[in-house]
């Protein structure tokens, strides 16, 4: 119930109330929603950097084993043919 007191500004004043604190609620949510697609984004990222990690680690393992066997070839070539790979380099 109103008292005599409660005036026209008063109304007005409670409904501005009113819409802001509604305002606030649907910013409110929005934020929450957007805080939760931020955590996820940031895990994804997290997680692909991991990956990004680890197939950078597998690549130089493979480097390594590539040129180790490019090694390996050149030590067996040279074995098997010592006399076609000399005049090969003085040619």
């Amino acid at each position: 119930m109103k008292n005599k007191s409660h005036t026209k500004f008063d109304d007005s004043f409670d409904q501005s109330l009113q819409a802001v604190e509604n305002e606030v609620l649907v910013l409110r949510e929005k934020l929450d929603r957007i805080l939760v697609k931020y955590n996820s984004s940031l895990k994804e990222l997290n997680m692909s950097r991991a990956r990004n990690f680890a197939l950078e680690r597998e690549m130089d393992r493979l480097k390594n084993r590539q040129a180790a066997l490019m090694g390996q070839i050149r030590k067996d070539t040279v074995n098997q043919f010592p006399v076609e790979i000399n005049e090969i380099e003085l040619n």
